[in-house]
């Protein structure tokens, strides 16, 4: 990644001189460490402290080095990521945010700087899905709530139950003069198309806290698409859910742990069904 940045995308940022004498001395004191050690993960807070400073090019020249010396330091990928923001490069900043969440899943501000950058790039349905994920890591977050409740309504009829009819991917024929890659190409673009409109019902579904119809419909996409990284996501955040509502701790047979049985029976007779 070139390292120079272009001056007129640069987002000049507006600090106190109050700010400014806190962060000259944090700057001061993470560059001591970072010279003493310029391999280590010190230079994330130190990146930060000079994109708050407003010295964006120092502050990309240490992150990008130190995220290539620390490619799984996802901190670091955030505040890489932060400085490309406002450098505008939010293609690049998305590309390090997503890693950043594979690497943490819980790390909120990875995901609320993923649906900014999404909104930028007028990605609302992407931004959506985003924003609902960091309001679920910090349900009091009135940035998120904000975010998800005008996203929500500007494609409200995505998440209408009547709206959503999916073809399982086990269902899909070729036309005998399609060619098996076709076939296959096909296969696959609408198990991602399959897999994102499932993804969308079931936070609609959980946004209003109608968790049954969310596992209900979780379950129809684990029959329909296989097992899936964001779906296994949202069945633990569903299991972690349903426990946590449980009304008695000690009463096995509350709803929560009969709910989460059948899901659990469900799905074990679905991997035992599919052939890999």
């Amino acid at each position: 990644m070139d390292i120079m940045t272009n001056q007129k995308n640069i987002q000049k940022i507006k600090v106190s001189q109050d700010d400014q004498i806190k962060i000259s001395e944090t700057i001061s004191k993470y560059q001591e460490l970072y010279d003493k050690d310029p391999s280590s993960k010190i230079f994330a807070p130190l990146a930060e402290a000079y994109r708050k400073a407003g010295q964006l090019e120092m502050a990309l020249r240490i992150a990008t080095q130190g995220t290539n010396e620390h490619p799984g330091f996802a901190s670091g990928l955030v505040t890489l990521a932060r400085i490309l923001i406002d450098t505008s490069e939010h293609n690049e900043a998305i590309s390090y945010l997503k890693t950043a969440v594979e690497l943490s899943p819980d790390n909120f501000l990875a995901h609320k700087l993923l649906g900014e950058s999404y909104i930028k790039l007028m990605q609302p349905s992407k931004a959506l899905q985003v924003f609902k994920m960091a309001l679920y890591l910090d349900p009091l977050d009135e940035f998120a709530k904000k975010m998800v409740k005008k996203l929500e309504s500007l494609s409200a009829a995505e998440f209408k139950d009547d709206v959503l009819t999916i073809t399982p991917s086990n269902k899909i024929s070729s036309n005998s003069g399609e060619n098996s890659k076709s076939s296959n190409e096909n296969k696959r673009l609408l198990t991602s198309y399959n897999l994102d409109r499932y993804l969308s019902l079931i936070d609609a579904f959980i946004s209003r806290n109608d968790f049954d119809k969310a596992t209900q419909t979780l379950t129809e996409a684990f029959e329909n698409i296989g097992k899936s990284p964001e779906l296994q996501r949202r069945q633990i955040f569903l299991s972690k859910r349903f426990a946590d509502s449980s009304q008695n701790i000690n009463d096995i047979d509350t709803k929560a742990n009969l709910q989460l049985k059948v899901l659990n029976k469900l799905l074990s007779r679905i991997e035992d069904r599919r052939i890999y």
